[in-house]
Formats: structure tokens, C-alpha cells, sequence
């Protein structure tokens, strides 16, 4: 319900991420964790703040949720390993 009322709020998205993925479900906090790190990488753009979360540490969020499903060549790609 928060997030329909702000979804731009990359903590909840990220909250909500790690939750799914304890959840096991690893496909939704993956997309999550992209929506977030998305928002980032606009805010960037537009904004000059030194208090945003890197992109990185979401390429590594995503990477270990495709970990934890199996998905080791899409985690390779989200931690950047060619």
C-alpha cells in the first residue's frame, strides 16, 4: 500500500525486495532491486546528492538474489564478471 502511495521511495522498494527474496521469491526482488536501482540512476542524473545509494550495491543485491535462485549466469552478470 506504501509503495502505491509513493512509489518512489527506493528504501521501500528495497525493504520490500529483501523481503521477497526471503520469501524465496527471487524473480519479484530481483525486479524490485532493478525498480530501485533504476530510480537511483535517475536521481542521479537530475540531482546532485551525496546521500544516494550506489548503483553497485544494488548490481550486487540482484546478483545474490539470482545466486540464492540458481541463476549463477545472470548473477555473473549483475556483479559485473565477464
Amino acid at each position: 500500500m506504501a509503495l502505491r502511495g509513493d512509489p518512489d521511495q527506493i528504501e521501500l522498494r528495497v525493504y520490500r525486495a529483501q523481503s521477497l527474496a526471503l520469501l524465496g521469491r527471487f524473480d519479484s526482488a530481483a525486479a524490485e532491486f532493478g525498480a530501485a536501482r533504476d530510480m537511483v540512476r535517475a536521481r542521479a542524473v537530475s540531482h546532485a546528492s551525496p546521500v544516494l545509494p550506489s548503483l553497485e550495491m544494488f548490481e550486487y543485491a540482484i546478483g545474490m538474489v539470482r545466486v540464492n535462485q540458481g541463476d549463477f549466469p545472470s548473477a555473473k552478470e549483475a556483479f559485473g564478471a565477464r
